[in-house]
């Protein structure tokens, strides 16, 4: 009787052993179940498997309708519990339905489980418009926070482990704040993205809680402030009064020593002040009391002290959308179809040669008749020509403007616009490149019927590129490369403003000659009378600034989509103005810190520029690229 359970426990045992081998998997969505449509958002995936293995985490779904993405990220799952994250650019809420997780087997690429991000609540979406803040740091506290911003903003938080490595996992946020965090354990992978992401327009707002702070690492030496001691601070009842605070007698806060290129922000009064710091197209504010903790009086109260904090953070109106323009010009572009003979006609041929001509002869006819030669004859060109098609090499049509923003003589961001079209039946292979990050653009030229298209990209913390794609014809879909660095500048340029005229110099470090260079200031535009500066090249400055210039003006979005055919002419090349409207964050920042007279900003054309990836023998290529260089201005 023993003898025979045995092979029923062994049963039971094996499939016991087979459920187990499914990983349970929880996803959380972008910054605590907030997030932004059609920004890179992180999403936290908990699981863990029996045995241990490696997986795929393959995440499908829309990200700007009609366009979809597939991203494919590996990382090791084992019995313990972990927490991986991986990048996607959501779409609009009610698209999550459509948007799933699935874990896959890297060996066999067998499906392990799988989940609806629709499924993770509650998720909320930033409002078209509205500012997002990340927070992270002192959880004890967030509620409060987040009530001070009720109906303002999105607000969501992450816990200081899983703050992203990476630049793009800030890319959703507007502001990130760091509420009283443990600032010796944000690592230097996290304080380096920090970083990165501010140099290109972000704006980061922390108090320091009570705990120690390192004395260096790339996040503390960037501070508008050494923070130093705690200390209590008396306050003056009508000062607490007129800043809109519930009464406050004593405060605690830490002493703050401001760097030498920081400006003060009166808080509460002159005895509490903070700092802020402009770090390349962003800004640090830092503060020495708990923020978190106070008691407004009113909402308006709330916006005035707020106001003041976040000076500088650009609005979302248009959120990087590429101007129609840029969009128009890049699908502009051909490939050449198989013009094959259809395989009905190939049929009939058959029919009326071959075939007729068998049947007249088993009828003892005659079996070649003027129809019965031109069918031959039409079938056997027919079936040439398609050989002949079919082994045919056709060109690959690659178009792309690129936008190279530096600051304080480095690079702060790339950011690449590109489309490529290649033969029907075909596919393209790009090759790998880390330390970007490819997606679908947000293109005002879709029309609003266009069918679904596929975009499929692999993913490490080095970045997200395309892998093999399938043909895009009759028209090309526009991607975007997003490439956060802190590489040389192309510009290096010397300037200074005296009366309605800038002088200087302004040198050439790139590899490509720069063309049709200008010079923004706060009181209008110069342009160069040299025709181009040639690499290594210096060029003297002295020039007259135009207030009435209107060559840098951005243009107002397209509201709507306008029916574009490649038999439109002429589609006019992007020019400045619509890098302008292209990059509309960094462009809003740009024009704010010019506003305030201490910057120029030189912008130029490079001439015959390479493209941000190589391919596999396109012709017709067409590269554009444009560079802003904001630098200070000198003392005349």
């Amino acid at each position: 009787m023993h003898c025979r359970k045995t092979p029923i426990l062994l049963v039971l045992l094996a499939l016991t052993a087979s459920v187990r081998a499914e990983p349970a998997v929880t996803v959380e969505v972008g910054w605590g179940n907030t997030y932004r449509a059609g920004r890179w958002n992180p999403l936290y995936v908990t699981a863990e498997s029996t045995p241990p293995r490696e997986v795929i985490a393959q995440i499908e779904g829309i990200t700007q309708a009609p366009h979809a993405m597939t991203v494919y990220n590996r990382f090791a799952l084992s019995p313990a519990s972990s927490t991986h994250t991986v990048y996607f650019p959501l779409g609009e809420a009610y698209e999550l339905a459509e948007t799933v997780l699935t874990l896959r087997d890297a060996q066999t690429r067998k499906r392990l489980a799988s989940t609806r991000l629709a499924m993770t609540p509650p998720v909320q979406q930033a409002p078209f418009g509205e500012p997002m803040i990340g927070v992270s740091g002192d959880l004890g506290t967030f509620s409060l926070l987040k009530g001070q911003f009720e109906g303002a903003a999105t607000v969501g938080y992450v816990a200081q482990p899983y703050l992203p490595v990476v630049p793009a996992g800030y890319d959703a946020l507007d502001v990130l704040m760091l509420n009283a965090p443990e600032l010796s354990k944000i690592d230097q992978d996290q304080q380096r993205a920090m970083i990165e992401w501010i140099r290109a327009g972000g704006t980061l707002v922390l108090w320091p809680g009570a705990g120690a702070t390192p004395e260096s690492g790339p996040l503390i030496d960037a501070l508008p402030a050494m923070i130093g001691e705690s200390q209590l601070i008396d306050l003056d009842p009508k000062v607490v009064e007129s800043v809109g605070l519930a009464r406050i007698a004593r405060i605690g806060a830490r002493r703050l020593i401001p760097v030498p290129d920081s400006e003060p922000i009166a808080l509460i009064g002159e005895r509490i002040t903070g700092f802020r710091r402009p770090t390349g197209f962003g800004q640090i504010v830092i503060a020495p009391i708990d923020l978190a903790t106070l008691r407004f009086t009113s909402n308006l109260a709330v916006q005035k002290f707020w106001g003041s904090m976040l000076h500088g953070v650009p609005d979302r109106t248009r959120d990087n959308q590429p101007d129609a323009t840029v969009t128009r010009w890049l699908r502009d572009t051909s490939a050449g179809r198989a013009r094959v003979v259809p395989l009905w006609l190939i049929v009939a041929l058959a029919i009326v040669g071959p075939l007729d001509s068998l049947l007249l002869k088993l009828l003892r006819r005659r079996p070649w008749t003027l129809v019965t030669v031109l069918g031959w004859a039409g079938l056997i060109a027919a079936v040439t020509h398609n050989v002949r098609e079919q082994n045919r090499e056709r060109p690959v049509e690659y178009r792309t403007v690129r936008i190279i923003d530096e600051v304080d003589r480095a690079a702060a961001i790339v950011t690449d616009f590109v489309a490529v079209r290649w033969p029907e039946g075909e596919s393209l292979a790009f090759p790998e490149e880390r330390g970007a990050w490819w997606r679908p653009a947000i293109d005002p030229t879709d029309p609003p019927t266009s069918p679904r298209s596929e975009f499929h990209a692999e993913q490490s913390e080095a970045g997200t590129w395309p892998v093999r794609l399938p043909a895009q014809v009759p028209t090309p879909h526009v991607l975007e490369v997003q490439r956060w660095t802190a590489s040389p500048s192309v510009i290096d340029a010397s300037l200074a403003v005296r009366s309605a005229q800038i002088t200087g110099k302004i040198t050439n470090r790139g590899e490509r000659p720069l063309r049709k260079v200008r010079i923004r200031t706060a009181t209008g535009v110069a342009q160069l009378d040299v025709p181009q500066i040639e690499p290594g090249e210096t060029a003297e400055v002295s020039a007259a600034i135009n207030a009435d210039d209107g060559s840098l003006q951005m243009p107002p979005p397209e509201r709507f989509y306008t029916e574009r055919r490649a038999s439109d002419a002429p589609i006019p090349l992007p020019d400045y103005a619509a890098v302008e409207a292209s990059t509309f964050l960094r462009s809003t920042r740009i024009a704010e810190l010019l506003a305030r007279g201490e910057r120029a900003c030189v912008y130029a054309e490079i001439e015959d520029p390479a493209p941000p990836a190589e391919l596999p023998a396109p012709v017709n290529q067409k590269h554009l690229a444009f560079v802003r260089s904001l630098v200070r201005l000198q003392s005349p």
